[in-house]
C-alpha cells in the first residue's frame, strides 16, 4: 500500500501530511497560537503521478482510494493523473470519507485483494465497507472551524460563547451535525453512544489531536464491544487543522459489511473510474 499525502502550509513552507516529515503532537501544541492560520491543499497532479508510478512498479493494478470529492481537491489531482495511464491500470475510488473512513476503505480492500488476487472482489469490497462504516469527529471548539473557513464568524463566536462542544458525522461526502453538549463527559459519553450503536464491529480506529485522557475516557465506556482490530491514531493535521486540537473522534466498520460483500459476488458491479 502506498499513502499520496496531503500538504500543511505555515511558517512559510508546505510539509507532506506523512506522519514523518513533521511532529504531530508539536504540531498540535502549536496550533492555537499559529500566525497567520496554517492551510492544507491537496498533492499536486506531478506528486500524485509520482506516487502511482511506484504503486504500478510493483502492480498489474492499483486502485487508488480518495478522499472524498466533495471535500477536497485530492480527488481531481488523483483524476487528472490517472488519466496519464491506461484505463485497465487504475481504477480511481471516491471513498466519499475523510481520515480513517477512506483508510478503512483501502485498508479491507487491500486485505480482499491479498487473498483473492481479483479486482472486481476488491472493488466490491470496498464499496461494501463504505455502505456499513460511520465516522464522527468530536471538537472542543468552533474556533478552528472558523479559522480554517469551515463556518463564518457569527457561528463561532456564538458556539464558543456557549461553550459548545460539537460532534460531527462524516460520510457520502457530507459533514453533518450529530450532536452537541456543553459538558465534557457528556460530549465523550454521546460519542460512545454513536459508537455502540454500529456493534457489533469489525474494526474501529480511535483518533485524537492531542487528547489522549477523552479518547482514554472513551475507551472504557465502549470496552466491552471494541473489536479485535483497534487502531489508536494520532489524527493527521490536514484534517486536524480544520477540527483543532484537543479533538477526538471515531471511524467504525460494521461486522455486517462482510455479509453484505459476500451477498454481491452474485451481483458484482465496477466501480466507475
Amino acid at each position: 500500500m502506498t499513502v499520496i499525502p496531503a500538504f500543511v502550509n505555515y511558517n512559510g513552507e508546505s510539509y507532506p501530511d506523512d506522519g514523518v516529515t513533521f511532529d504531530r503532537e508539536r504540531y498540535y501544541e502549536q496550533l492555537p497560537s499559529l500566525h497567520p492560520y496554517p492551510t492544507t491543499s491537496a498533492p499536486s497532479v506531478g506528486i500524485a503521478s509520482e506516487y502511482l508510478q511506484t504503486a504500478l512498479n510493483d502492480a498489474d493494478h492499483v486502485v487508488a482510494v480518495s478522499v472524498g470529492a466533495k471535500f477536497s481537491s485530492i480527488y481531481n489531482s488523483y483524476r487528472l493523473a490517472a488519466a496519464n495511464y491506461p484505463t485497465d491500470k487504475i481504477t480511481l475510488v471516491d471513498s466519499g470519507q475523510l481520515s480513517m473512513g477512506g483508510g478503512w476503505q483501502a485498508i479491507l480492500g487491500a486485505e480482499i485483494a491479498t487473498s483473492t488476487g481479483d479486482l472486481d472482489a476488491t472493488l466490491r469490497a470496498i464499496q461494501s465497507v463504505r455502505a456499513h462504516q460511520k465516522v464522527w469527529a468530536a471538537v472542543q471548539s468552533l474556533e478552528f472551524m472558523y479559522r480554517g473557513g469551515r463556518l463564518n464568524w457569527a457561528q463561532a463566536a456564538i458556539g464558543n460563547f456557549l461553550r459548545i462542544r460539537p460532534i460531527v458525522e462524516v460520510g457520502e461526502n457530507v459533514i453533518k451535525p450529530a450532536a452537541q453538549a456543553r459538558k465534557q463527559s457528556v460530549w465523550v459519553q454521546t460519542l460512545a453512544n454513536f459508537i455502540r450503536s454500529q456493534a457489533p464491529l469489525e474494526r474501529l480506529a480511535l483518533l485524537h489531536s492531542n487528547n489522549l485522557t477523552a479518547l482514554d475516557d472513551l475507551r472504557e465506556q465502549i470496552v466491552d464491544i471494541m473489536p479485535p482490530h483497534v487502531l489508536t491514531l494520532h489524527a493527521t493535521p490536514s484534517i486536524g487543522t480544520h477540527t483543532g486540537p484537543q479533538a477526538i473522534g471515531a471511524a467504525t466498520v460494521s461486522a455486517s459489511w462482510r455479509d453484505a460483500f459476500n451477498a454481491s459476488a452474485s451481483h458484482p458491479q465496477r466501480t466507475p473510474r
